[in-house]
């Protein structure tokens, strides 16, 4: 029973194959990624500037509401972590940001201490989080297209094909038909000439009395 009590306790590492192969999987092993960068900025938060939400009653800024308009802090993404509310890195990735954003667009003054450490945590978490990018930017490069995909891309394909066939079938039709028109057209032109030549001499006829006495004799 101890033996049985000590396998159930143990945790099933899943093969790293069939995780390449499950792209929730590969999301949970990149979300916990994120969760060791934000322990990482919590850590770094010398100053405590940034885990907590901005009191601007007990900080006297009365005017914080009016230039930012979605707060964000460390903790508050933490507890968003905590309760699964934050479904994938590039959320992640959002929320933080948006921490270091709002501080620097409220303390304008570059060499201020909040200024600069917002700026000091933003690069780090840019240099921390381009890992995660590279390894989602692969995953899309690389990701197998499902069933209704590929019939809806073979679909297209075959429609694209049908509609080019069509269009050279029209242009070699319209260019034989314009070639054999040819050949009656050059016909009807020697007849127009021909009748126009008749009538130019009857017309003159008619007009020259002496012709028409000559004709008639």
């Amino acid at each position: 029973s101890t033996l049985q009590r000590r396998e159930s306790s143990r945790q099933t590492k899943v093969p790293s194959r069939l995780e390449d192969g499950d792209p929730q999987a590969q999301i949970d092993r990149l979300m916990e990624k994120c969760s060791e960068i934000l322990r990482e900025l919590q850590n770094k938060d010398s100053y405590k500037f940034f885990l907590e939400p901005v009191d601007p009653v007990a900080l006297n800024l009365p005017t914080y509401f009016d230039i930012i308009d979605e707060p964000m802090d460390l903790g508050t993404i933490q507890k968003k972590m905590n309760a699964k509310e934050v479904h994938s890195p590039e959320e992640f990735s959002g929320l933080v940001r948006l921490v270091f954003e709002n501080a620097i667009k409220f303390n304008t003054i570059p060499d201020s201490v909040v200024h600069l450490s917002a700026r000091n945590l933003l690069g780090y978490f840019n240099q921390k989080y381009k890992a995660i990018q590279n390894a989602l930017d692969a995953a899309k490069k690389n990701k197998k297209m499902t069933k209704a995909e590929r019939l809806e891309t073979k679909r297209k394909e075959k429609e694209a094909a049908k509609k080019k066939l069509k269009e050279e079938k029209d242009r070699k039709r319209k260019s034989t038909g314009e070639s054999g028109n040819e050949p009656k057209r050059a016909r009807v032109e020697d007849l127009v000439a021909s009748n126009s030549s008749v009538l130019d001499k009857i017309t003159a006829a008619a007009q020259d009395p002496n012709a028409t006495s000559q004709v008639s004799r």
